[in-house]
C-alpha cells in the first residue's frame, strides 16, 4: 500500500507515522481542526492541543502555534519510535521571527533526567540540540542555515544503533555526532512542539511529520527533502 500519496512521494519503506496538514487523508482543512490522523495507523495519531490551528497562510497548509501553549500530542505506545532501535524523525518547521527561548521539535519520554529524548532549537543561534538518556546537550554546531527565521526548513534526526551515531539534517545539510549511549526510552509520552514540563513551545508553523523505524540513508533524506521542498519555497 502506498501511504500519503495524495500529497507526497516520500520514502515508504519503514514509514510508521505520517501526518500532513495538506493531505486530506490526514487532516481535514479547517481552522477548528483538533486531529491529525496518522495515515499508517490511525490508532496512533496526533491531537492539536490548545491554540494550535490549521492554516494555509505560509505557502503550504500547516499547523500554526503562537509559542504559548499549543502543541501536537501523539497518542502512542512503546511500539512507535524512537525507542531502543534505529529511527528517523523528520518534519517541516517554520520558525517565527518573534520566537524566543528554546522552541521544541520532538520529545518522547522523560528527557530529564533519564530514559527519553528531546530535540530542540538551541535558541537565538537556531542550532539543533539533542538530549537523551539524561546526557547533556549534543549540539550540531555546523548546521547554521537554520538561523534564518520566517522560512521553512526540513529538520531530520537519524539514530543508528549499529553505527553508534546521531546525524542531524537541516534541509540538505548534515552533521554527524557519536552517540554517547544506546537509546533506551521507557516512557511512552510523545509530543511535538513543546517540552513536557511546559517550559518551551514552538512559535511558528509545523508541516508534515514523518517517523521511520529505521535509519534513513543520506540519499533517502535528500529524496524526501526534494519530494516536498517545492511546497515550501
Amino acid at each position: 500500500m502506498d501511504f500519503g500519496n495524495i500529497t507526497t512521494n516520500i520514502i515508504k519503506n519503514g514509514l510508521v507515522f505520517n501526518i500532513d496538514p495538506a493531505n486530506r487523508a490526514s487532516t481535514i482543512p479547517s481552522t477548528s481542526t483538533t486531529k491529525a490522523f496518522n495515515t499508517i495507523d490511525t490508532a496512533i495519531s496526533g491531537s492539536i492541543v490548545t491554540d494550535g490551528t490549521w492554516t494555509n497562510s505560509t505557502i503550504s497548509p500547516s499547523f500554526n502555534f503562537d509559542g504559548s501553549d499549543g502543541y501536537i500530542d501523539i497518542s502512542t505506545s512503546q511500539t512507535l519510535p524512537p525507542n531502543t532501535n534505529d529511527f528517523t524523525l523528520s518534519g517541516w518547521f517554520y520558525r517565527d521571527s518573534s520566537s524566543s527561548g528554546n522552541p521544541m521539535y520532538f520529545e518522547k519520554g522523560a528527557a530529564y533526567p533519564s530514559n527519553g529524548i528531546l530535540i530542540r532549537d538551541s535558541g537565538a543561534s537556531g542550532l539543533i540540540e539533542v538530549y537523551y538518556n539524561g546526557f547533556g546537550a549534543i549540539q550540531f554546531s555546523n548546521l547554521t542555515s537554520y538561523n534564518t527565521s520566517n522560512a521553512w526548513h526540513y529538520i531530520v534526526l537519524v539514530y543508528s544503533e549499529s553505527g553508534n551515531t546521531l546525524t542531524a539534517y537541516i534541509d540538505s545539510n548534515s552533521e554527524q555526532k557519536p552517540a554517547t549511549t544506546t537509546l533506551n526510552i521507557t516512557d511512552s509520552i510523545f509530543i511535538i512542539g513543546k517540552r513536557q514540563n511546559n517550559t518551551s513551545y514552538w512559535y511558528g508553523n509545523i508541516g508534515p511529520i514523518h517517523i521511520y523505524n529505521r535509519a534513513l540513508s543520506a540519499n533517502e533524506v535528500l529524496h524526501n527533502y526534494n519530494a516536498l521542498k517545492s511546497r515550501f519555497e
